[in-house]
């Protein structure tokens, strides 16, 4: 870079050029970093080598936080309110830093950077990592022995204290509550600690790694004084490794109960100086019963910020991220004096749990539903408050308030809700919104215009914030590729910049851009359980480019994704891969019939593309399906023994399985697609294709789709295998057109797939679907006939986008509309979770009759194949908006989840 685009890099940022020292690459002052960063601007900063001021990160949009690699000193670090940031990797040669401060970084899982930190066991002054409420370890510290002054690793998610291993002393207090720490065996060799030693709220079970300490100091924290705080482990009942500790005034320690511990010092120490003073803490949230502190039920009223995280628990949102949540319920509510509870959620994670057991009321799950969900004059209101670490929109609110999509709530019971929670929760009065979630809510807020009542977030507006959706959770190897194409081995894990249209079988698949579960990609990686998820600018993240072209493990998560060196041991994905045994294909059948002539039983004959177009026919009065004709697989047999195909692809093929490289593989596939596009076509099959287009108007122009007898079916989706074609040409028969999709048989990802499935190639034949092609359609959409987002709840689940764009092989930069329809007494709940990023505004692709329409089909669909046919499956259902406004049915097939639905 030269120094006049760094000068332009430098001012961005606000640094002053002439604060910037050319000669020793100084920065003067400090340097301050907000908002939007791109990945590839990062290294910029590593021309930077010392920086006399504080480097500060707030509220940075970033994945990863890499770079300034070259920078050896700095007067302090702080990257706090980072909302998306998962990984530090940078500050690869730092030696020099006073302070270092990381908090309040709701999705940072991981800390990888500061290799050299403690290189030259310069001491920092104060370390405060707190709040970060997914980081898991501290290994970065590996190698600090002391600080001046404090060192706080508080409420994070931290299990292993491995980065503390060679700490010897502590210049003020050390706090580690409120993580996830089982063991201090890494605490060895800590000494001394100039202050009180925090350990509140984690799973410690005893105090061994804490035998050589022998000094702490009693000081004042949170308005009380305390030496050791020890509260909240609840199956803490060794306190023997404090049998060196001594303390110069009386030492205090504060516990859950001064009774629980049995096992207590036997040498000198602390203890047997009689100086020491338990006393036993409980929260908000707990309460004596005898001598045991239990946690309460319930409380009326929550006075702290503290009381509120003691009562709640983390869920998945929608199942996208992660917050706090909990959950009341107010009764009575149409009596002068209405009582509010905040129901202890980690205890009760039902409603209705909770009033049955908790409030003794004798009541079914159903008469409860409608006195608290359904009845016009409910007697109960419930919900969730949910808490957003680092605030929603511009306006910082943190405390959601949510209720259940298909609550038929009105604007004055809301009301009293709020009123209610505000008087018992102080904090949360000017900082919370309500989450309008679901069209009947949605309408009832724009009537009264309650957004000057209180804030209104909207669903779309919660779910892109998701830097990580795990889309099939799982373990795999294979060697890390970064592909620019779709041609890819089936031993390779994929990070992928752009979603392909087609992809063959892989181990692993990572996204850079947003996946929905109706993509073709995710329906590929649950047919075949494999591992995949969407990770924000993955392609960019510098511990997986280290690692590409390595042989690798692959977890996928609720939380992360993890990847790791492996051994080279192909071996680990065998028995991943369930061996199918597609149907018996029937060639006694030799017409070419109209879909509506033809029904499911005919999918030995005309594929299951064709057949559950027939099937659903006759029962689809709300919408359309193509007036389409449906080719038999005869015609391909025929033609394959016309011209002794079958002869020639097996002496093609008969090396094919011994072969590693890909190149070889796509050139005998290249000579075999080829082969069968300049075939002859007999006689017979020409006239019968003939008399199919004279059944269309002269200038229509024909779709042709794959049908084969290996996709479509219920443990087999095939989505992406096959080719279809439009025939376009007037001067060339249908002939042409449909030679492709034959030839699509032997499609390089098609191959892999039957392969790794143990699908023999020769019993694999290709039917035809023809109907007229789709032009200037308005919208082309997914849905499923059950609610994958919410799968507790009857309903269904739709994906949409504008005009020609798709919603399974979308293309570069193309988001979907994105629908959760949840069924309730009056109907539907509609929840817009996503909308799509081609239309302006708050424009809605789907809605009003439309969406009627839509919802009509789908609940034909799901009682024909449920109900009548007793199938188990739900079926997955592609559709068209077109140029008219009607809407059309053009594909069913059954929909494949990882979990077998």
């Amino acid at each position: 870079m030269n120094i006049l685009e760094f000068d332009r890099f430098l001012a961005r940022f606000g640094c002053d050029t002439a604060n910037f020292d050319y000669n020793d690459y100084r920065v003067k002052g400090d340097l301050y970093i907000r908002g939007k960063i791109e990945p590839e601007q990062l290294p910029f900063f590593d021309s930077i080598v010392f920086v006399d001021g504080e480097i500060f990160f707030d509220k940075v949009d970033l994945i990863e936080l890499g770079g300034f690699n070259n920078l050896e000193k700095v007067g302090s670090l702080r990257i706090s309110n980072c909302e998306s940031l998962m990984y530090v990797t940078g500050f690869q040669n730092l030696k020099e830093v006073n302070k270092i401060i990381i908090e309040n970084n709701l999705s940072l899982i991981k800390i990888y950077g500061f290799t050299n930190l403690f290189e030259n066991d310069e001491e920092i002054e104060q370390i405060k990592i707190t709040k970060n409420f997914n980081l898991e370890n501290i290994d970065f510290l590996y190698g600090l022995k002391s600080t001046k002054s404090s060192l706080y690793l508080h409420h994070n998610k931290i299990g292993s204290l491995y980065g503390l291993s060679l700490l010897e002393s502590v210049g003020a207090s050390l706090s580690l509550s409120s993580n996830n720490i089982e063991n201090l065996n890494f605490l060895s060799s800590l000494r001394k600690v100039n202050g009180m030693l925090g350990l509140v709220n984690n799973k410690i079970k005893n105090l061994s790694g804490l035998e050589n300490l022998s000094s702490l100091k009693t000081v004042k924290w949170n308005g009380a004084y305390r030496t050791l705080a020890i509260d909240k482990n609840e199956n803490l009942t060794d306190i023997s490794g404090l049998s060196n500790l001594k303390v110069m005034s009386e030492c205090i320690i504060i516990c859950d109960d001064a009774n629980q511990f049995e096992i207590t010092p036997s040498s000198p120490s602390v203890f047997l100086e009689n100086n020491i003073k338990f006393i036993s803490k409980k929260t908000s949230v707990e309460k004596y019963i005898g001598d045991r502190v239990v946690e309460v039920d319930f409380l009326k009223q929550i006075n702290t910020v503290d009381d509120f995280f003691d009562l709640s628990n983390y869920s998945l949102l929608g199942g996208y991220f992660s917050v706090r949540e909990c959950k009341f319920i107010i009764v009575n509510i149409n009596s002068s004096s209405p009582e509010f509870f905040w129901i202890n959620t980690k205890k009760y994670k039902y409603h209705y749990v909770f009033f049955r057991d908790v409030l003794k009321k004798e009541i079914t799950l159903k008469e409860f539903d409608d006195i608290t969900y359904f009845e016009k004059n409910k007697n109960n209101i419930s919900g969730t408050l949910t808490y957003h670490e680092n605030g929603i929109s511009s306006n910082n609110l943190y405390y959601g308030i949510s209720f259940w999509p298909s609550d038929e709530i009105n604007i004055n019971q809301i009301r009293l809700c709020c009123e209610l929670m505000f008087k018992s929760f102080g904090n949360m009065v000017n900082n919370s919104f309500l989450h309008v979630a679901g069209s009947y809510l949605e309408k009832q807020v724009k009537k009264e215009n309650f957004g000057k009542y209180i804030d209104l977030v909207y669903t779309e507006e919660l779910f892109k914030k998701a830097n990580f959706i795990p889309m099939n959770s799982g373990v795999t190897y294979g060697w890390l590729r970064f592909p620019s194409d779709e041609n890819v081995n089936s031993d390779d894990i994929v990070i992928l910049r752009e979603l392909p249209n087609h992809i063959s079988h892989v181990s692993g698949i990572i996204t850079s851009r947003p996946q929905t579960p109706l993509s073709h990609i995710n329906l590929i990686a649950n047919q075949n359980n494999i591992p995949n998820c969407y990770l924000r600018e993955a392609h960019l993240i510098s511990r997986f480019l280290e690692l590409k072209d390595k042989y690798v493990r692959l977890e996928v998560t609720n939380r992360d994704v993890y990847i790791t060196l492996a051994e080279n041991d192909l071996d680990k994905n065998i028995g991943l891969y369930e061996k199918r045994q597609i149907d018996i294909y029937n060639l006694k059948d030799r017409t070419i019939k109209n879909i509506k002539d033809i029904g499911l039983s005919d999918q030995t004959t005309y594929g299951a593309k064709s057949s559950n177009l027939g099937e659903i026919y006759h029962h689809l009065n709300g919408a359309s399906t193509p007036d389409a004709f449906a080719i038999p697989f005869f015609y391909y047999e025929q033609f394959m023994v016309f011209n002794d195909l079958y002869g020639f692809i097996s002496i093609s093929m008969s090396d094919y399985h011994k072969i590693d490289n890909r190149s070889i593989k796509l050139e005998i596939l290249k000579i075999i697609k080829k082969k069968i596009k300049q075939a002859a076509i007999p006689e017979w099959m020409l006239d019968a294709l003939k008399n199919l287009v004279d059944e269309y108007p002269e200038e229509t122009v024909l779709r042709c789709r794959s049908s084969a007898n290996s996709e479509d079916i219920a443990d087999f989706s095939g989505a992406g295998l096959y080719d279809s074609y439009s025939h376009k040409n007037k001067n060339t028969s249908i002939a042409e057109s449909i030679k492709k999709v034959w030839a699509s048989v032997w499609n390089y990802r098609a191959v892999e797939e039957r392969i790794v499935h143990g699908i023999n190639h020769f019993d694999t034949l290709m039917g035809v679907c023809v109907h007229p092609r789709y032009k200037e359609e308005k919208a082309n959409g997914v849905a499923v006939t059950k609610n994958i987002i919410n799968e507790k709840e009857d309903g269904f689940y739709i994906n949409v986008q504008y005009g020609e764009a798709l919603v399974t092989n979308p293309g570069e930069g193309s988001s979907p509309e994105e629908i959760s329809i949840i069924k309730n007494k009056s109907g539907y709940s509609i929840h817009y979770l996503r909308k799509s990023n081609l239309i302006p505004g708050d424009e809605k692709i789907i809605s009003g009759r439309i969406l009627d329409d839509l919802l009509y089909a789908l609940e034909c669909i799901k009682d024909h194949y449920n109900n009548n046919l007793g199938k188990r499956y739900a079926m997955e259902i592609e559709f068209k908006i077109t140029k008219e406004g009607e809407l059309h049915v053009k594909q069913l097939r059954p929909w494949i989840s990882s979990k077998k639905s």
